[in-house]
């Protein structure tokens, strides 16, 4: 085999470390014992202040194919631009250390499936674990015909993504990603954006219907941490989805952007209704301008194709939005509670 054979054939997998000492062994050992054998593993110590630099250090003296690169701590976003900029392989794959693929011939799987239909990415499943692996959701809907073919940027976005859009769920060929980046300010759903700039052009995309992927719940994990910055980072979206709407040539999917623009709006109150955040709910609508993004909303709805459900709570002004939204919430902790009885 030669060298350009191999490098078209080489994955490289992205593992942004930070203070997970207590998890990474789980990780690195899923991916270092994967059956198929054209891998670089890129570990990206993102200033951990915990032995798991120490432990990087350490997989790479044991394995050949391991390297690592210590910085300064910048975020998950900051962390897999460095993997992104410091991988050779033609294939990229994103695996978070607190997780594992929990498929050994996940990896072969995938390349496979990819060069047989000629995909720039593919989509595969997850689950969610708790901190010892135990399920916690199994997944419900049918995805089995969205295999085997080349779907559009915007049959992925739909039915394949559903919402989820995490970044380890894809295998992507390095080249279609070229000189974009992750958003180091997006500090709250980070890959939603990540994905949704990748997907303004058209792309062979497919979806391989197998968990490989277990994602791990754990205390303390600051993807379960109610932040300010999750509010401002939603309100942001909302604006660049529909931003990213106009680039787009086909009306359909052009059209699905401008709603999901909509719904980060309807998703934001969502979020100040969240107990934490309602108590100071006036002087975070006031902080954030979220009235001045109500009103560019407003505007937008025009263009998007939402549910009467959600426009109950998009329409009024984004105070009662939240109101109904924070009441309609204990309504239904009050009859989960009756039904228990």
């Amino acid at each position: 085999m030669t060298n350009r054979q191999r490098t078209e054939r080489l994955v490289s997998v992205i593992i942004p470390v930070y203070n997970v000492e207590k998890w990474l062994d789980e990780c690195v050992q899923s991916i270092v014992g994967q059956s198929y054998d054209e891998l670089e593993i890129i570990l990206v110590d993102d200033g951990s202040t915990d032995s798991s630099g120490a432990r990087c250090d350490a997989y790479a003296s044991r394995y050949g194919n391991v390297s690592v690169i210590h910085k300064l701590n910048g975020g998950s976003s900051s962390a897999r631009n460095a993997g992104i900029d410091a991988a050779s392989g033609r294939w990229l794959l994103f695996c978070d250390s607190d997780d594992m693929l929990c498929d050994i011939d996940c990896i072969k799987k995938l390349v496979d499936y990819a060069t047989k239909y000629e995909l720039d990415l593919v989509r595969f499943e997850c689950r969610q674990v708790d901190e010892n692996l135990k399920p916690l959701s199994i997944a419900t809907k049918d995805k089995s015909q969205l295999t085997d073919r080349v779907l559009t940027n915007l049959e992925l976005i739909k039915y394949a993504i559903d919402g989820e859009w995490f970044t380890c769920l894809y295998l992507i060929d390095k080249d279609v990603i070229g000189d974009l980046r992750f958003e180091e300010a997006q500090t709250y759903m980070e890959d939603t954006d990540f994905f949704a700039r990748l997907l303004i052009n058209p792309l062979r995309c497919g979806y391989l219907d197998e968990v490989m992927y277990l994602y791990r719940h754990r205390a303390g994990s600051l993807a379960f941490t109610l932040r300010e910055d999750q509010l401002v980072c939603l309100a942001c979206l909302s604006d660049l989805l529909y931003e990213y709407s106009t680039k787009i040539a086909e009306p359909l999917h052009s059209a699905y952007y401008r709603k999901l623009s909509v719904m980060m709006y309807y998703y934001m109150l969502q979020t100040l209704a969240k107990r934490y955040f309602y108590v100071s709910r006036k002087e975070l609508i006031n902080r954030l301008h979220i009235n001045e993004l109500h009103d560019r909303v407003q505007r937008r709805l025009i263009e998007a194709d939402i549910d009467t459900k959600y426009k109950i709570f998009i329409n009024p002004a984004p105070r009662l939005g939240v109101r109904l939204l924070y009441v309609k919430d204990r309504l239904m902790e009050r009859l989960k509670e009756w039904r228990k009885r």
